[in-house]
């Protein structure tokens, strides 16, 4: 699962990040196309996989949802932490776009120091990541909040992981949403959305 869906989220992500820029009607035409053969790829791996059926279905990105998201979220400042350098850009490409501030970070532990030196709105974490796994990572942030009283702070799991027992171990360390790779723009803003209140 983690294999196939780690570099199908990067050709994915980048082509609807491609998608939400300027393009010409050849231009907007070939990445249609991408992005379609990147579902049905999806849709193939995902029945080879027995892939979870409570994913939200596979939609195209576009510019307008990219611009709905900013415009409903606001200037975010979020933690992006995985260890796959594309699955990051595919993110802060999605990000960027909607106007949100992005720190990223590469493992759990990395992510901590980052939450004990800023402030974040956000985290979104993978889960399989060297030096400490995302599991790991979530469960420190929660039992660090238990020692202080000023709130929840939103984890979305972001991970090629995602059967039912990934889904409910996510759950179990604390996260509040857990996505499947590969991200989709309006599922990602969508839980954001969710999970902040909006």
């Amino acid at each position: 699962s983690h294999e196939l869906r780690t570099p199908l989220n990067g050709v994915m992500g980048l082509a609807q990040a491609l998608s939400a820029t300027p393009l010409d009607p050849v231009q907007k035409g070939v990445v249609d196309e991408l992005i379609a053969s990147a579902a049905q790829l999806d849709e193939l791996v995902g029945g080879l996989l027995a892939y979870d059926p409570l994913t939200a279905p596979l939609a195209e990105a576009s510019a307008e949802t990219v611009a709905e998201a900013a415009e409903a979220q606001g200037r975010l400042r979020v933690l992006v932490a995985d260890d796959n350098p594309t699955n990051r850009r595919v993110v802060e490409l999605m990000l960027d776009a909607a106007g949100a501030e992005v720190v990223s970070v590469e493992n759990g532990a990395e992510a901590l120091d980052a939450l004990r030196a800023d402030a974040f709105d956000l985290v979104l974490m993978d889960l399989r990541m060297p030096v400490m796994d995302g599991f790991e990572a979530i469960r420190a942030i929660r039992q660090g909040e238990a020692q202080r009283p000023d709130g929840r702070l939103p984890i979305i799991v972001l991970s090629a992981n995602s059967a039912p027992e990934d889904r409910e171990a996510s759950a179990e360390a604390g996260a509040d949403r857990h996505i499947a790779k590969p991200i989709r723009a309006e599922t990602l803003f969508g839980a954001i959305s969710e999970v902040l209140g909006g």
